[in-house]
């Protein structure tokens, strides 16, 4: 998943979200920030500009890897992907 399904993954706000569901995607998201070495500022600041330093996406891939909701950087940056070449 890119960044903006992610963070769709991990919202802790809006009404159909109950307050045991808040809690645990609230200690999901402390637990993948801390390990990427990061915080959710970083987060939102690099969806606002639309654009995800690639160490902090391979630090995210890396903090969310066999998670619910895993970060994938390819997914987020389908550029690096590697061409066939015909």
């Amino acid at each position: 998943m890119n960044l903006l399904q992610w963070l769709e993954a991990t919202r802790i706000n809006g009404s159909d979200i109950t307050s045991g569901e808040r809690e645990r995607r609230r200690d999901y998201r402390a637990a993948v920030l801390k390990r990427a070495d990061t915080n959710m500022n970083t987060i939102r600041n690099a969806h606002s500009r639309g654009k995800l330093g690639i160490d902090l996406a391979k630090r995210l891939e890396k903090a969310t890897k066999g998670s619910f909701a895993e970060f994938k950087v390819l997914d987020q940056m389908p550029e690096l992907r590697r061409t066939e070449p015909a």
